[in-house]
C-alpha cells in the first residue's frame, strides 16, 4: 500500500515563501500604526520559537546524564499545539517534501492563526463596557484551533431542521484497498463515498420493507483514523422515519423496537455494489491517476482484476442505536461535524525530532471498564507526522457536510410539512429541545457580561467592521450604565 506522499507529482511550489508568521508579508508587524495601538501583539510567538528550536538542537547533543530529565515530561508541562510541530520541522520537511498549493496554504494558515497575521478584532463587553483585543483566527476549516466557532455557528443555524423523533447514527467506511486512490484521486472518492452511500440509504428509505418514503439525512466525512492513517468514512445522522409523498404522511420504522432502522449486512452490499459501480465508471471515463505504485492498475485487465477484488471484501457499514431524541442529536452533530485528523490536545511532546501523541484503540472498548482505558500513547517521527497530516487535507471548496433528501436545501418545503404533522410532541413523545447556543466570550472584568467584537481589522490593517468612533460611543455607553448601576446598589 502506498503510504507516502513523496510520490506526489507535484511541484514544491513553496521556495521562497514565508515559513513563519514573524515574517508574512501583510501580517499584523505591517499594520499602519495608526491601527496597531502600540505593544498589542509584541510577537507574541517569539518566546515560544526560542524554547521549541532550543528543544530541536538537541536532536544531535547526547547528553546521557540528562536522560532522566528528558523523560519526565507529562502533557500537563508543555500545551503544545500543531503549530508548534510546523513551526518546528516543516522547513525540514519541505526541503526534501513536495507538497501541494492546497496543503502550503493549510499549513501557512495553521502557523498564522490568532498571532495577529490575519488582523485582530477589539471586543466590548455588554455589561460593563471593559474592553479586550484578540487577533483573528484563520478559519480554516483543517486548523485545529478554529472549529469551535464553526461548530457553534452550524449547529445553531440546523436547529430548525430537527424534527422530534429518534435519530440514527449509521458510519460508512471504505475497505483498506482504496486507500492509495484517496491519496491521488481526492476528490473523485471522496464523492463517490458520499454518493455510494447517500443512493443505498435512499434505495432502502423507499423500500416498502423498511419505510416506503422519501428520507432525509446529512452525511460528515472523515478521513483519518487514530492514527492519522488514511481511513476514509463518512458518519451518516437520520431521523427515524421517511414521508410517504403520495399519501402525504409520516411513516415511522418498522422494526423500532428493535433499535435499528436498516440491517447492517444488507447496507453493505448494496453500498459496495454502488462505490464499485462508480469506481469502475471512473476509470473508463478516465478520470481516476495512477501515479507510482498504482500504474499497473491503469491496464484494463488489471482494473477489472482489483475491482473483482474488492467484490470479495467484507465491506463494513455500521450502526448505533438511536439517539434519545432531536437534543441528544443536536449534541452528537457539535462533536462530528467540525472536526480534524487530530486536536492538539492529544499532543504530549514534540521534542528530538518526534512526536508524542494520545490515541484511542479501539480494540479495547469492548473490555474496556472505563473510557479512559482505551487511551494510548505511541510517536512518529516528525516528517512522518506531517506527511500523514497532510494526507487529509481536502481539495479546494470541497464540502465534507452535505445534507439529502427532505434535509437538503431544497427540501426546506418538505421538511415543514413533515413538521407541521409532528409538531405535537405528545403524539412523538419526546421532550422540547432544549439547547445552548454560544454566546459569547464572558468578560473577564465585570464576569456577568459577554464580549461582543466591535472592530474588526484585516491583516492588511483594513477595517472591516465597525469604526472607533462606535467603538468609543459604545464604551462610554455601557461603562456609564455599569457605573450607575454599581452605585445604586452600593447605596442601597
Amino acid at each position: 500500500m502506498i503510504n507516502s506522499a513523496e510520490n506526489v507529482g507535484c511541484e514544491n511550489i513553496t521556495d521562497g515563501l514565508p515559513l513563519f508568521p514573524e515574517s508574512v508579508p501583510g501580517s499584523a508587524h505591517t499594520v499602519p500604526p495608526p491601527l496597531m495601538p502600540f505593544n498589542i501583539f509584541p510577537d507574541p510567538t517569539a518566546e515560544l520559537l526560542n524554547r521549541l528550536e532550543s528543544s530541536k538542537s538537541e536532536e544531535s547533543a547526547v547528553a546521557e546524564s540528562c536522560a532522566c530529565e528528558s523523560d519526565d515530561h507529562s502533557p500537563a508541562d508543555h500545551g503544545y499545539k500543531i503549530a508548534d510541530i510546523f513551526r518546528l520541522y516543516w522547513k525540514d520537511y519541505q526541503a526534501v517534501n513536495p507538497v501541494t498549493e492546497r496543503q502550503y496554504k493549510a499549513v501557512y494558515d495553521i502557523l498564522n492563526c490568532r498571532t495577529g497575521a490575519f488582523g485582530y478584532s477589539i471586543s466590548a463587553c455588554d455589561n460593563c463596557g471593559h474592553t479586550e483585543t484578540f487577533p483573528n483566527s484563520c478559519r480554516n476549516s483543517h486548523c485545529p484551533e478554529c472549529q469551535g466557532l464553526c461548530r457553534n455557528e452550524w449547529v445553531n443555524a440546523r436547529l430548525d431542521d430537527l424534527l422530534p423523533v429518534p435519530y440514527h447514527h449509521a458510519v460508512f467506511t471504505l475497505p483498506d484497498k482504496i486507500f492509495p486512490f484517496c491519496l491521488y484521486n481526492q476528490k473523485t472518492v471522496y464523492d463517490l463515498l458520499f454518493s455510494a452511500a447517500a443512493e443505498t440509504l435512499k434505495e432502502f428509505g423507499y423500500d416498502i420493507k423498511w419505510l416506503g418514503g422519501k428520507t432525509g439525512f446529512f452525511m460528515v466525512l472523515h478521513t483519518w483514523g487514530q492514527l492519522l492513517t488514511s481511513h476514509p468514512h463518512v458518519h451518516c445522522v437520520i431521523p427515524a422515519g421517511a414521508y410517504n409523498e403520495a399519501a402525504g404522511e409520516w411513516v415511522f420504522p418498522r422494526y423500532e423496537k428493535n433499535n435499528f432502522l436498516f440491517p447492517v449486512r444488507a447496507l453493505s452490499k448494496v453500498f459496495r455494489g454502488k462505490f464499485i459501480h462508480g469506481l469502475k465508471a471512473a476509470f473508463d471515463k478516465g478520470v481516476l491517476e495512477f501515479p507510482g505504485e498504482l500504474e499497473p492498475l491503469e491496464c484494463k485487465g488489471r482494473f477489472n482484476a482489483y475491482l473483482n477484488d474488492l467484490v470479495s471484501k467484507e465491506w463494513v457499514v455500521y450502526s448505533k442505536a438511536p439517539f434519545s431524541g432531536a437534543e441528544a442529536a443536536v449534541r452528537y452533530v457539535g462533536r462530528y461535524t467540525f472536526r480534524v485528523a487530530i486536536s492538539s490536545a492529544r499532543i504530549i511532546t514534540i521534542d528530538n525530532g518526534v512526536i508524542r501523541f494520545k490515541f484511542k484503540n479501539y480494540k479495547k472498548l469492548k473490555d474496556a471498564v472505563n473510557y479512559s482505558d482505551i487511551w494510548e500513547e505511541t510517536e512518529l517521527p516528525a516528517d512522518e507526522f506531517i506527511r500523514r497530516f497532510l494526507y487529509h487535507i481536502l481539495p479546494k471548496s470541497y464540502h465534507r457536510i452535505r445534507h439529502y433528501g427532505f434535509l437538503s436545501g431544497s427540501g426546506k418545503g418538505l421538511l415543514q410539512e413533515i413538521w407541521e404533522q409532528l409538531v405535537f410532541e405528545e403524539e412523538a413523545g419526546l421532550q422540547e429541545i432544549k439547547t445552548e447556543s454560544y454566546a459569547g466570550t464572558p468578560c473577564p472584568e465585570c464576569e456577568n457580561g459577554v464580549l461582543l467584537p466591535i472592530v474588526v481589522i484585516d491583516g492588511s490593517g483594513r477595517i472591516i467592521q465597525g469604526s472607533f468612533s462606535e467603538l468609543a460611543a459604545f464604551r462610554a455607553v455601557k461603562k456609564d450604565t455599569f457605573e450607575a448601576g454599581k452605585a445604586a446598589w452600593d447605596t442601597s
